[in-house]
C-alpha cells in the first residue's frame, strides 16, 4: 500500500510540474497576446483617425464640387438669358465720333460690337 501511495504521489508531482509549466507558457502567451492586442488597438485608433480625416476631406471636396456645379449652372443660365436678351434687342443707332481723325460714323450697335452703316468723311474714318 505504501508503495502504491508513493507511486501516486510521484505521479501527482509529475502532473503538477507539467501543469505549472503549462501555466507558465500560458502566462507568457497571455502577456504576449495582451501586448499584441494593445498594439493592434493603437493601430486601429490611428487608422480610425486617418479614416475620419479622409472622410472629412471627401465631404469638403464633394461640397466644393456641388458649389462649382451650382456656379456653372447659374453662369450657364445667365449666359443663355443674356443671349436671348441680345437677340430680342432691336438694333440701336448710335453716333460714334473719332476724335483723332475728326470723322463721324453712324453705326448699328449689336451687343458689344459696332457695325458701320455709313460714314461722313469716308477717307479718314477708322471704323471701317
Amino acid at each position: 500500500m505504501r508503495y502504491k501511495s508513493d507511486a501516486t504521489i510521484k505521479e501527482l508531482k509529475s502532473r503538477l510540474g507539467l501543469a505549472e509549466e503549462d501555466l507558465g507558457r500560458a502566462k507568457t502567451e497571455l502577456s504576449n497576446l495582451r501586448k499584441n492586442n494593445a498594439n493592434l488597438d493603437g493601430d486601429f485608433h490611428e487608422q480610425s483617425k486617418a479614416l475620419s480625416a479622409l472622410e472629412t476631406k471627401v465631404a469638403l471636396l464633394q461640397q466644393d464640387a456641388r458649389n462649382k456645379d451650382d456656379f456653372i449652372r447659374q453662369t450657364s443660365e445667365l449666359l443663355e438669358t443674356e443671349k436671348l436678351h441680345k437677340v430680342k434687342l432691336p438694333l440701336r443707332r448710335v453716333r460714334l465720333k473719332s476724335r483723332r481723325l475728326g470723322c463721324f460714323c453712324v453705326a448699328a450697335h449689336v451687343g458689344s460690337s459696332a457695325v458701320v452703316t455709313s460714314t461722313i468723311n469716308n477717307a479718314n474714318c477708322s471704323l471701317r
